[in-house]
């Protein structure tokens, strides 16, 4: 395997995985490209550059935190990443994604509830498990089994005097408290304009503080022109607030849009809307095969992905399911397609023991041995990968 394959594809960057992170994010290495907050993204891939000083309000899994340390640190850039995240248990996260990829002398990690004001204790209600993403300083949350947590606030103008450090560019994502944040930083606002990307909360923002309408003209009273990300058009404090009342939506405010970067924007805006359609397409095509075989409805599985798997751009799991489709016809046309799926990235043990299965039946079981010895490794426990290790006499 090259050293690139080890990495997953996300949004366009290479980033190595670590596995327990697998349902948030691919697990490396995956060629296929995932797109993970795209809209969101946009906004860093028009206007950031290397050596860019970034503030990440709203940290999650880290997965944003890390793409903006591999854009500002490319060619050996010294850009930084200054990272804000008030849930405290979602450090362990970011910090195994900086070291898998060496970016902990890039990032520095920051547990803050970022607010008008620093050196309160403020609560903060913390989601569990993968819906962490929702963690929100609204006690609504609690409804979704939220636990509430004391962490001390924050506000970034204090940040910058005592680290003496002033971001080109914020992006923002804290769940409706984007208002309170931004009226922590008004002096950095007055004296630096930073471009901000902002994900706003139409509907939450209102338990938090502030109103999304207040937020956008206090932006464009500050000098700010406002850019809908989603939409890809210029729009106004009104237009936005009107358009994103009850749902959230993505925001890029700078003090000027040249020619240049408006043209930046619609180009990348087009690209990523036409990758998102595709994207959707083969989803809808994998689900439609899933369904086929779960009625054991094999040949119109292989019809339906025949086109596909011989393709440059098929994904890991089209080949994958192709191949679990074919293999009671052509076991050696499924051997060579479930070994495509494991070169794109699929699930290693689902790959490795099918692939196992097909090439019993092709008599050659010195090579099964290996792929059933690596898929016990992962799941010591399942009772196909006994059997047949039981049958073909390992130990």
């Amino acid at each position: 395997m090259n050293q690139s394959d080890r990495y997953s594809n996300i949004n366009g960057i290479q980033l190595q995985v670590p596995a327990f992170l697998e349902g948030v994010i691919p697990v490396s290495p995956c060629q296929d490209k995932f797109h993970y907050e795209p809209f969101a993204f946009l906004g860093g891939v028009v206007c950031l550059k290397p050596g860019d000083t970034v503030f990440d309000i709203g940290v999650a899994w880290g997965v944003m935190t890390s793409m903006f340390a591999s854009m500002v640190s490319a060619d050996g850039a010294g850009g930084k990443v200054h990272s804000f995240e008030a849930n405290p248990g979602m450090r362990k996260y970011t910090d195994a994604l900086l070291e898998a990829n060496h970016f902990e002398q890039i990032v520095k990690w920051n547990n803050h509830l970022i607010c008008d004001s620093s050196g309160s204790s403020s609560p903060f209600y913390v989601v569990d498990g993968y819906m962490a993403v929702a963690s929100s300083a609204n006690s609504c949350v609690k409804a979704k089994g939220a636990k509430e947590v004391q962490v001390s606030t924050l506000a970034i103008d204090d940040y910058c005097k005592r680290n003496a450090v002033c971001p080109d560019y914020i992006k923002i994502d804290i769940e409706g408290a984007e208002y309170v944040a931004v009226m922590g930083m008004k002096e950095l606002i007055e004296d630096r304009h930073p471009t901000f990307q902002i994900e706003t909360h139409g509907m939450e923002i209102n338990d938090i503080g502030g109103d999304l309408l207040s937020l956008l003209r206090f932006l464009e009273q500050s000098g700010y022109e406002l850019f809908d990300l989603e939409q890809g058009t210029m729009t106004t404090a009104e237009k936005h607030a009107a358009a994103y009342a009850q749902k959230t939506g993505q925001l890029l405010a700078r003090t000027e849009f040249t020619e240049e970067t408006l043209a930046a924007l619609e180009r990348e805006g087009q690209r990523l809307r036409e990758e998102l359609a595709w994207e959707q397409e083969r989803r809808e095509l994998i689900a439609a095969v899933r369904k086929m075989l779960d009625e054991n409805d094999m040949k119109g599985a292989k019809r339906a992905l025949a086109d596909h798997v011989h393709q440059d751009d098929c994904l890991a799991e089209e080949h994958y399911l192709y191949a679990f489709a074919v293999q009671k016809e052509d076991v050696w046309e499924a051997v060579e397609q479930y070994s495509k799926a494991l070169e794109k990235g699929f699930s290693e043990f689902w790959v490795r023991y099918n692939r196992a299965v097909a090439l019993i039946a092709a008599k050659r079981t010195e090579e099964a041995k290996d792929d059933l010895r690596i898929a016990h490794q992962i799941d010591q426990n399942h009772e196909g990968v006994l059997f047949y290790m039981r049958e073909l006499h390992m130990e």
